[in-house]
């Protein structure tokens, strides 16, 4: 997939961002500091609001290259399940 067709699903790709973030252990801070992009730039790009094509661009790749995952991997990318979805009770 090339980046063009990434930008055009920019909510798509914000929600496997944070998905993958979170699964990883960081937080919204040290995730940013980690990639070197500013904790704005990074709620932009994880609610799917950035308007730039080349700063998307230029930030998924810091991204990808920090989670050491390529865009596939990104795109294919299943949350790990919580605890808490899968206990189920039975009475």
């Amino acid at each position: 997939m090339k980046f063009d067709e990434l930008f055009e699903q920019r909510s798509l790709v914000a929600s496997k961002l944070k998905d993958c973030i979170i699964d990883m252990g960081y937080t919204k801070v040290s995730f940013a500091a980690k990639a070197d992009i500013s904790r704005p730039t990074l709620d932009k790009l994880l609610n799917g609001n950035i308007d730039s094509k080349s700063s998307f661009d230029r930030h998924l790749q810091k991204i990808l290259k920090l989670l050491n995952i390529t865009v596939e991997d990104l795109m294919l990318y299943h949350s790990a399940p919580s605890k808490l979805s899968e206990a189920t009770l039975y009475s």
